[in-house]
């Protein structure tokens, strides 16, 4: 039995369509993973806490998710476990143990915003490594790295969970360290270029699970809509003159997301998302194109943004004051774009 008949065979006892059934059995296939490898049976029960992508399930199916429990026979459970793979990229690494909890995979879907404990930053044209050692000494890390032109902006955090982190400053893209310090149980969390320098910070226990990634001049749809049908997140989106960077993360808890693409920032498509419960988690841009992927929450999250030429200090001493915290930070026709958020105790 190929997975094509057994997704036609799962459709009948399921009472679904085909392709519903192939949508619900591609995000349910790391679920089915962790109960194989306990010996436990094999439930849709987790899908329906999951609610994974929802834009792409029925309400039937939906329904169907949070009451169905299917144990298969002998057969049908050696087929499954032979179904169960890991689609190929030029960069793997394993997920990390903490993260293969299956409690943790039933968790409500989508992002939730760090327990920030205080922030700094730095904006300048010589990069700190000295600065960011200073920082790192007391316990904060690098949440946020952009350039704008040959200008660094970092934001450092305390309160955010990383236990280790390393970056590197070369001129080329450094796919070579990348790929080593993932098979070492490190992610890649921020990275930025200016005309002639790239940095990229790696960390763990991120909580991005297992990552792939892509750089290249074209920007990497097939590759987002694959990894997104597979429960994947965009987890970082960076665009140069001439490329774009884009990591997918395997995370234990995905839930919906959307990606902008625009000649400009988009207000308007920023105001709707926002109403439905979804933040801005990654921005990018190249020459001619901007990017905003904005992610569900798993609660309420307020959010500010601002655009302008100059690092805007004052706003964001003022936004600091009044409990918000520097997210993310991009650039859009020469100017920067910051978002500050927090948590929704209204």
């Amino acid at each position: 039995m190929n997975q094509q008949q057994l997704i036609k065979q799962l459709s009948v006892k399921l009472q679904l369509k085909q392709v519903e059934t192939k949508k619900l059995f591609t995000c349910f296939l790391q679920i089915m993973q962790r109960s194989l490898q306990k010996n436990q049976d094999v439930s849709l029960a987790p899908l329906g806490k999951l609610k994974v992508k929802k834009r792409l399930l029925s309400q039937k199916t939906q329904q169907t998710i949070k009451t169905v429990r299917f144990v298969p026979g002998k057969r049908l459970l050696e087929k499954i476990k032979n179904t169960v793979h890991t689609p190929k990229s030029p960069v793997v690494h394993t997920e990390p143990e903490h993260l293969n909890d299956p409690n943790l995979a039933e968790e409500l879907p989508g992002m939730r915003l760090p327990v920030y404990e205080a922030q700094a930053y730095f904006v300048g044209v010589d990069f700190p490594a000295s600065w960011i050692r200073q920082y790192w000494d007391r316990g904060y890390v690098i949440t946020s790295l952009e350039t704008l032109g040959a200008t660094w902006a970092i934001v450092m955090s305390k309160g955010v969970l990383y236990q280790d982190q390393l970056w590197t400053q070369v001129q080329e893209m450094p796919s070579e360290w990348i790929e080593e310090n993932l098979a070492n149980g490190y992610q890649i969390t921020s990275m930025a270029k200016t005309h002639e320098q790239w940095c990229v910070v790696m960390s763990k226990t991120s909580g991005h699970g297992q990552q792939y990634w892509y750089h290249g001049s074209a920007f990497p749809t097939s590759m987002i809509n694959q990894h997104w049908d597979a429960g994947g997140q965009v987890t970082e989106v960076t665009g140069t003159d001439h490329d774009w960077t884009v990591v997918m993360s395997l995370k234990p808890s995905s839930g919906n997301q959307w990606l902008m693409r625009n000649h400009e920032f988009p207000s308007a498509w920023v105001e709707g998302r926002w109403k439905e419960g979804f933040c801005i988690t990654s921005i990018g841009s190249s020459q001619e194109e901007f990017c905003m992927v904005m992610t569900k929450a798993k609660e309420p999250v307020l959010q500010w943004w601002i655009k302008g030429e100059n690092f805007p200090e004052a706003w964001i001493q003022d936004c600091w004051d009044q409990g918000f915290h520097l997210t993310a930070i991009g650039t859009e026709n020469h100017q920067w774009v910051l978002v500050m958020s927090k948590r929704d105790q209204t």
